[in-house]
């Protein structure tokens, strides 16, 4: 009970931290990124998912530093300082921003960074990529994605990829989007595999525990499906390697990655509209925004604090338009009498001395 109290606190808290430091339209966009971003991602929040990829571009910034430039200074140097997402709005919007495009390409993240940083190296680059960069904007953005969508495809082709999330393991079966796309994958997957259907069902059947056998029936006529099951249970039997333990798992682990995200509920479009979960999200979404409201005395900060500075800035170029335009609209040849010759300002007039009466200034002693 007090480990579910816990991780709820937790997803709760990253929902109220996002409402605070990003703004409506980024929050958004979120519920379209669920259907296309990795299986491991689509349970997680997104502020813990943008934590993960911080962390996942720190770990390929330092790999490739000891790679083509020092292995010595590989330990000091993150791409990313923690100073600055905790400080900087500018640098947590890009990273923000950057993760979501790897949700929307379908990545795995350490394959899409991994990927983006080969890219550079290709291409002769003098710096890393920033996580800004990592889509290439420009002209090279085209043959990003071609070299991206290669290199995904090629590891779809030659490897059986690893979920980790407890929402895919058999027990905890809801029949929820993500996870018959998650087994669909699988499924495709076994049918591309190179080595016999044994080796697919001893690793996701009996290995991760993901899938009931009866998954694969099809790929293979029936009688081959029934000896490779067999053999695949005999292998599973004498592995050395036990099962995957089961991972604790509360009903948060369940939550779809944009549940409860303020600003991103839209009943009215999918996928919030076929949503199982929808209700739920507007009930936890609503106590985020009122949260929000206590705290700041609005349910949009981020977009009111951006209007306060628009504002300020209006006033500034108002003031700045106003005080050329003033200095436009003197004559030319108005001239002060103190910055003329003596001799010349008789033709103006007498001379005024500050402190005299003349002046309608005294100074005091």
């Amino acid at each position: 009970m007090q480990k579910a109290q816990q991780t709820h606190s937790v997803r709760i808290k990253h929902l109220l931290r996002a409402g605070e430091v990003f703004d409506r339209k980024t929050l958004a966009a979120e519920p379209s990124l669920f259907a296309s971003k990795w299986f491991d991602y689509r349970f997680i929040s997104p502020y813990r998912a943008t934590m993960l990829f911080v962390r996942t571009y720190q770990d390929v910034f330092r790999r490739k530093i000891a790679q083509v430039v020092d292995k010595g200074l590989a330990s000091n140097v993150s791409g990313i300082k923690a100073t600055s997402l905790k400080n900087n709005d500018q640098v947590r919007t890009q990273v923000w921003k950057a993760r979501q495009r790897a949700d929307e390409v379908g990545m795995p993240y350490d394959l899409y960074i991994e990927a983006a940083f080969e890219f550079a190296l290709n291409r002769n680059r003098t710096m890393m990529p920033q996580p800004n960069q990592l889509h290439f904007p420009g002209n090279a953005e085209e043959s990003w994605k071609s070299f991206r969508d290669k290199v995904w495809a090629d590891r779809i082709r030659n490897g059986l990829f690893k979920v980790t999330h407890p929402a895919y393991r058999v027990e905890n079966y809801r029949g929820l989007v993500a996870q018959d796309e998650y087994r669909q994958f699988v499924r495709l997957q076994a049918s591309d595999f190179h080595k016999p259907l044994r080796h697919v069902m001893q690793r996701y059947c009996f290995e991760f525990e993901q899938m009931p056998p009866e998954i694969f029936e099809g790929i293979v006529s029936p009688e081959v499906f029934d000896n490779e099951l067999a053999v695949a249970r005999q292998e599973a039997d004498r592995s050395v390697f036990d099962p995957e333990p089961l991972q604790p798992f509360e009903k948060d682990d369940l939550w779809p990655s944009c549940f409860g995200l303020p600003h991103a509920r839209n009943p009215e479009a999918s996928p919030c509209s076929d949503c199982r979960e929808c209700a739920g999200c507007k009930l936890v979404g609503e106590g985020i925004l009122k949260k929000l409201m206590e705290r700041h005395g609005s349910t949009e900060p981020k977009d009111d604090h951006k209007k306060t500075l628009a504002r300020e800035r209006k006033r500034k170029q108002r003031r700045l338009e106003k005080e050329r335009a003033t200095t436009d609209a003197k004559p030319e040849n108005e001239t002060r009498a103190l910055d003329l010759p003596p001799e010349n300002r008789a033709s103006i007039g007498p001379e005024i001395t500050l402190g005299s009466p003349e002046a309608g200034v005294t100074l005091s002693n």
